[in-house]
């Protein structure tokens, strides 16, 4: 695994301590595979190929920065599988999430979940003009 030495930077800054550590702390988790879209300038879209798993299997949770997947199969101890290629694993997937992000919706269908985030900048964090005397 790679390491970025991000030292540099934090000569530069004031009060982004957490974010260098967030930044120093990235393990990749690449089960499930999952797209991250740009469908604007405000809003996102996370998918994630969940095949095997129902709306039942799966818990999406916000919260405050933090988005949570958690994926978890109730099993069907009965059945007799030759062969199992799909992975049906559970998995936990944690986003941080910029200010004001807020989840929208999420909805599973053909085996994809798909997750909308949208950024709700409050009116006073919003660009604004400022009349020069």
């Amino acid at each position: 695994m790679t390491r970025i030495d991000l030292s540099p930077f934090r000569a530069m800054t004031v009060g982004f301590d957490s974010l260098f550590n967030d930044l120093a702390d990235i393990r990749p988790n690449s089960y499930p595979p999952y797209n991250i879209e740009k469908v604007d300038d405000h809003k996102y879209k996370l998918t994630f190929a969940v095949a095997g798993f129902s709306e039942k299997d799966i818990t999406v949770k916000q919260k405050e920065n933090t988005l949570s997947i958690i994926g978890e199969v109730k099993y069907n101890e009965d059945k007799e599988y030759l062969h199992k290629g799909i992975a049906e694993r559970a998995f936990t997937q944690t986003f941080k999430l910029a200010e004001y992000m807020n989840v929208t919706n999420a909805k599973l269908k053909n085996g994809l979940l798909d997750i909308d985030l949208v950024q709700e900048l409050p009116k006073e964090k919003q660009p604004r003009e400022i009349k020069i005397n």
